[in-house]
Parts: structure tokens; sequence; C-alpha cells
């Protein structure tokens, strides 16, 4: 699955992004666990919502976010 965001688009912290069942994706600064309509980061580290899109594959959306020469960049690898 392709993000439909690049990274300079968001926060510096973002090291993981994901989409829920109802399309929004989100940015996370550790690695979320799955739910039934989505993810959820534990109650550790910071998230926020990046956008919307049609919501087809959630479940394969997970997404490291990794860091070459201090530039963000995608990882395509899903889970």
């Amino acid at each position: 699955m392709t993000v439909p965001f690049d990274g300079k688009s968001m926060p510096h912290w973002v090291r993981w992004v994901a989409q829920d069942a109802s399309g929004v994706w989100w940015g996370y600064s550790v690695e979320p666990l799955r739910c039934d309509h989505g993810w959820y980061e534990n109650e550790v580290g910071e998230y926020i919502r990046l956008g919307k899109t049609e919501a087809a594959g959630w479940r394969n959306s997970l997404c490291r976010i990794g860091m070459t020469d201090g530039k963000q960049r995608r990882n395509d690898e899903t889970r």
C-alpha cells in the first residue's frame, strides 16, 4: 500500500503511518497496535491525524517512516 503523504508534510517525530477503517490516516511516534477498526499508540508516544482517503486495505496500511541523511523517507514495507 502506498502512503498518500510525503515525509515533508508530516511532523518530524512521525515514525509510523497507518490508516483506520474509516479511511483516516494517522502518524505515530511509536509503532501502533492494530485493533478492530484501526490502530492505537498504547498510551505511549504521540499521534496526529494526517488526512483521509478511501479505506481500501487499511489492515495492511502500517508503514514505517525512516530517516536517511537527515531527510525523512517512507519505507514501503507493510505488515
